[in-house]
């Protein structure tokens, strides 16, 4: 009975994992379209100087050592979204030259497996706080700001391999903030979270380093986080869709 019992769970699994996969193969159509006017981004802002989702700060902030509330509080914030192939690099903020203000997510991505495992491998040299190593990995100096690190990093091992891509949100229709009490500040300083409310539509920019600036490539219609996921990989990096995970509830 327990053999026949595992055997059918096992079957159930395949099943919703070639279900995930069937779904993301096949959800290709997307509702596009082009604004009128098509917005322009005012300023020149670089994809290195966008910020850490919140959860990312809230992990960090959980584990550091003046932490005023210790542990994986993050957690339950980091529920709060359904990305299952590709989590955004980071957040951003965009100046619209026209409408003012808007912010999203930035999504960095890389056409080469290697390329983007070094990445990790070249910012783990700042660990050994040693100028001799950086200089000897070509890498900017200890005391250089993160997001140009970054950027020398991302440079060191070729532009041409990354792939920019910003989609932002209207924050009169989308934008939520929630506080989060967990997250300890002095002086009783509350903590907020921005979320994003579905079903949305999102302007979609691509970083070119050209003329360094963002430029606008359409708009889309999302139901969620995972669809707005998908069409951004199914249009400029389709080899991160073999990584989604199953649906939840699968235990493999």
């Amino acid at each position: 009975m327990k053999a026949l019992f595992k055997l059918k769970k096992q079957a159930c699994i395949a099943f919703l994992c070639l279900l995930c996969a069937t779904t993301t193969n096949a959800q290709i159509e997307f509702k596009t379209f082009k604004r009128n006017p098509i917005p322009i981004v005012s300023e020149h802002s670089s994809p290195f100087a966008a910020t850490l989702l919140d959860y990312h700060d809230f992990k960090i902030e959980g584990k550091s050592r003046w932490a005023t509330t210790k542990g994986s509080w993050y957690l339950k914030y980091k529920a709060m979204f359904d990305f299952r192939c590709k989590e955004p690099f980071m957040g951003v903020g965009i100046t619209y030259a026209e409408n003012g203000f808007r912010t999203g997510y930035t999504f960095r991505l890389v056409d080469c497996q290697i390329v983007e495992d070094s990445i990790g491998f070249l910012k783990n040299k700042y660990l050994y706080n040693n100028a001799d190593t950086l200089r000897r990995w070509n890498l900017p100096p200890r005391n250089t700001m993160e997001p140009a690190r970054t950027e020398g990093i991302i440079r060191r091992l070729g532009i041409e391999y990354f792939t920019f891509v910003a989609v932002v949100f209207d924050p009169s229709k989308h934008s939520k903030f929630i506080e989060v009490p967990e997250s300890g500040r002095e002086n009783d300083f509350m903590t907020y979270m921005e979320i994003f409310r579905y079903p949305a539509d999102v302007d979609v920019f691509v970083y070119d380093f050209e003329i360094d600036n963002w430029v606008y490539v359409g708009s889309v219609t999302v139901s969620g986080d995972h669809e707005l996921e998908l069409y951004v990989l199914h249009r400029f990096a389709p080899r991160y869709l073999k990584n989604c995970r199953c649906p939840a509830g699968a235990d493999l």
